[in-house]
């Protein structure tokens, strides 16, 4: 089946981070009721795999590391006593094409990306005359397509920028502040592990 928005606890991944955490290092897709439905090692392989599925679901990548401290793509050990993942429950479209994710939301981050291969699923195409920028983070540089989509979060959708990573490697979904945190007063709430997304007004 085509992904499609579906109705999930945002907190589901930290709920039963236990069980998830059997999947480091893979791709799971989860159904509200049935939890993890299935997983792979690529998110291509995977939606292959779902394509015949005729209940929604959802994609998250699992890290490779739990309880440690992550400044991508270099780990260390975590200084930490609180294991928790801001991620939340996000929807892509570009034209026909839709994803549906948990992203990560950083707040320290300039710009929302996301991986080559979820691009590829979006539709988007390499041209000979994209513009290619260069991103340089702690563990070198990365390229990168500046594309736009429309975003859902919590049924409010808006147009925003993603980086449209071209560095193989890189799993990463994440959102960050362009746009988005224009949109909603975000809310992080570590103690009970909640993100709460408020349109501003």
């Amino acid at each position: 089946m085509k992904t499609q928005n579906i109705s999930i606890d945002p907190n589901w991944i930290n709920k039963n981070k236990d069980i998830v955490g059997n999947y480091a290092g893979k791709w799971i897709a989860i159904n509200p009721e049935k939890g993890i439905i299935g997983y792979s090692d690529s998110r291509k392989e995977l939606s292959e795999k779902c394509e015949d599925i005729d209940i929604p679901y959802i994609f998250y990548h699992v890290p490779l590391y739990s309880g440690i401290v992550r400044f991508i793509p270099i780990y260390f050990k975590s200084v930490v006593t609180h294991n928790w993942r801001p991620v939340y429950p996000v929807q892509l479209r570009n034209n026909k094409n839709t994803i549906n994710d948990f992203f990560l939301i950083d707040s320290g981050a300039d710009s929302s990306l996301i991986s080559k291969e979820a691009g590829k699923q979006l539709g988007f195409i390499r041209q000979t005359d994209d513009a290619v920028l260069t991103a340089l983070g702690i563990g070198g540089t990365v390229e990168y397509i500046l594309k736009t989509v429309d975003c859902t979060i919590d049924e409010h959708t808006l147009k925003i920028p993603v980086a449209w990573i071209q560095t193989d490697g890189i799993e990463d979904l994440l959102i960050g502040r362009d746009v988005v945190f224009d949109y909603f007063d975000i809310e992080f709430k570590q103690k009970t592990e909640k993100i709460i997304f408020k349109p501003v007004k």
